[in-house]
């Protein structure tokens, strides 16, 4: 039985060269089953490139080449922290842009893609299986624990302090104190939407 969940329904035609088009959009109030490993292993047409340009991308994100990533590809990084070690989304978008000949690696897509590995190997330990992605090691630039990752901040936490990590509360935010701080940017749902029509525009949101 697939875990259940609340979902954002996205278009899987929702972009293209023309501009931002949504074939559909709707925010599902409901319990709905999703085959999480299905969605890893779906390449969407991936990797592509693009070039940010000098419009509304390039201003929030940076100018030059970048690359939207395969869900594999983030997947296989994550997979690569041991334990005892951390890393952050924009330490993934680095290295994936170093493996791409790129000068930096789409935001929006490598948290999404980052929140499907995480909720697959979630998936995974439910079946049973031990050897998963260990997605906790996963972290935001500054430090905090990413809480939309499976199970909340709650079970995150109780993840890293069995690891022998230290989480510290500083307000709402829950932060690990040994991941090296990077502070640069990174997006929520509303950057989200605004990247999605920066990003379809250029006709390279086919994954959406």
């Amino acid at each position: 039985v697939r875990p259940l969940t609340r979902q954002a329904v996205f278009s899987t035609r929702a972009c293209n060269s023309d501009g931002f088009r949504w074939g559909y959009f709707s925010i599902a109030d409901k319990r709905v089953s999703i085959n999480w490993n299905a969605k890893l292993h779906d390449p969407k047409d991936l990797t592509k490139y693009g070039d940010s340009g000098d419009g509304k991308f390039s201003k929030k994100f940076g100018e030059g080449g970048f690359v939207i990533p395969a869900p594999l590809e983030v997947d296989a990084l994550m997979k690569k922290v041991p334990k005892g070690k951390l890393t952050s989304i924009n330490e993934l978008r680095t290295a994936l842009a170093k493996k791409h000949k790129t000068d930096f690696t789409c935001p929006i897509t490598t948290g999404i893609f980052s929140w499907i590995a995480a909720y697959a190997a979630d998936e995974l330990a439910q079946q049973g299986r031990k050897r998963i992605t260990p997605y906790w090691r996963t972290l935001k630039s500054d430090g905090q624990i990413i809480p939309k990752y499976p199970g909340g901040i709650e079970a995150i936490r109780g993840k890293l302090e069995a690891e022998g990590q230290t989480v510290t509360q500083k307000g709402k935010r829950f932060l690990v104190e040994n991941l090296k701080k990077d502070h640069r940017p990174e997006t929520g749902l509303m950057s989200f939407f605004h990247a999605c029509s920066a990003l379809g525009q250029a006709g390279l949101m086919a994954w959406c």
